[in-house]
This record gives structure tokens, sequence and C-alpha cells, in this order.
């Protein structure tokens, strides 16, 4: 049984469920909170979104349910996916414009990602 409470942690599904299962219930349920009921069927919710033996492997492992269980977003996080994407796009020749349009986000975010700032690069505005 894991001691995290109701957080999935996402090296404890790694570990319950191997890598590439791990990263589907991430893309799948991240960021939210999923009821695991008390006995997992093929019709509960969980099953539906994760698969039968998914969700009962997840289920016995945090207590067997129920209870309300807060999947992390994994290595899916939005913030991630969006600059591995941008990496994607600058390295395919797309412009800074193009990229903020297709990703969805500022054309500065866009700049950050191509020119990460350099650490011993002294502050402007340091004192």
């Amino acid at each position: 049984m894991a001691d995290s409470g109701s957080y999935a942690r996402f090296d404890e599904l790694v570990a319950l469920l191997g890598l590439p299962a791990a990263m589907r219930v991430c893309e799948a349920r991240g960021g939210r909170i999923v009821h695991i009921p008390g006995a997992v069927t093929q019709g509960s919710a969980i099953a539906r979104h994760l698969g039968i033996d998914t969700a009962r492997r997840i289920a016995e492992y945090y207590g067997g349910g129920p209870q309300d269980l807060l999947i992390p977003l994994g290595p899916a996080s939005d913030e991630k996916r969006k600059r591995r994407e941008i990496r994607n796009l600058l390295r395919r020749g797309y412009s800074r414009a193009a990229i903020a349009g297709m990703v969805r986000c500022h054309i500065r975010t866009v700049q950050r990602v191509r020119n990460p700032r350099d650490d011993d690069q002294a502050d402007l505005f340091e004192s």
C-alpha cells in the first residue's frame, strides 16, 4: 500500500505500471482526482478511462478504495509538453510567431525556449 495519502506520485505509478502505462495514466487523467471504488469493475469510471487491469492495479496499490486519488501531471504537464513542442518546431524551421500561434503561447515564451538565459550572464537589474 502506498504511503502518499490521496496523491499518486509519478515514480510510484512507474514502479507499479511501467513507464508507458504511467505516461498514459498521466496524459489521460493527470492533474485531476479519480475516484477509486471499493470494487473496480469494467463499468467503473476509472476502468473506462484507464482500462480494467490498470484500474485494478492502482486500486490495489492505493488501498483498495473507495477513495479519491489525485493523479500527477507527470512529464506530460502542459508547460513541459509546450516546451518540447516549441523545440521541435524550432528545429523544423518555423518562425517564433508561427510557433506561438500553433502552440498557443506568447512569442516571448518561444524566445525563452530558443535562447535560454545563461545563468553566468549578469542580470541587468541586479544591484
